[in-house]
């Protein structure tokens, strides 16, 4: 996540506006913003690396952490996807 206003990565969550979406502050220019709803979703184009990182074997928290999104916005994107495009993932 980065800044709206300046695109400092060095920020911090802050709160909960009154409509309750997440607050956040930022150490560079000192103001605080919230991120709009695009900005939490998965691109196509990362949604297509998460699909072939979770092929592969990686968990949930090491994709969001490769793609810099959250877990829940991972598993949103990934729950989307047919099953048996991970054929061989969840097999003992």
């Amino acid at each position: 996540m980065q800044c709206r206003n300046c695109g400092s990565a060095h920020i911090k969550k802050n709160g909960r506006s009154l409509k309750g979406t997440q607050r956040l502050y930022c150490f560079e220019c000192k103001r605080t913003f919230t991120l709009e709803l695009d900005a939490r979703r998965l691109t196509k184009s990362a949604c297509a690396k998460a699909v072939v990182l979770r092929q592969e074997g990686e968990s949930l928290r090491s994709i969001a952490s490769i793609l810099g999104y959250g877990k829940t916005a991972v598993w949103t994107a990934l729950k989307n996807v047919p099953s048996d495009s991970f054929s061989g993932s969840y097999t003992s």
